[in-house]
C-alpha cells in the first residue's frame, strides 16, 4: 500500500510543478492603475500612439516595473 502513496505523492508533485510555469509564457493584456514587472527580451506592444506607459527600473536590476498610464497594451513575455 505504501508503494500507490509513494507514486501518487510523486504524480501530484510533478502537476504542481508544471501547473506554475504554463502562464509564464504568455501574453497579458495591461489593466490602467496595474503593475507588472519585464524581463530583458519582454516586449511591450501599444495599442496607440496616444498609449502612456511608466517604466521603473533599478541600477544593477535584471527587472523593470511597468505600468499602464492611459490607452492599452500587451506586454509578451520572452519563450
Amino acid at each position: 500500500m505504501t508503494y500507490y502513496k509513494l507514486i501518487s505523492i510523486t504524480l501530484f508533485g510533478f502537476l504542481l510543478l508544471g501547473c506554475g510555469k504554463e502562464d509564464t509564457n504568455k501574453d497579458r493584456s495591461m489593466k490602467v492603475g496595474e503593475f507588472y514587472t519585464v524581463s530583458t527580451g519582454d516586449k511591450i506592444v501599444k495599442a496607440s500612439e496616444s498609449t502612456l506607459i511608466k517604466i521603473t527600473h533599478a541600477s544593477g536590476k535584471k527587472s523593470s516595473t511597468v505600468s499602464l498610464l492611459e490607452g492599452s497594451a500587451t506586454i509578451t513575455y520572452a519563450k
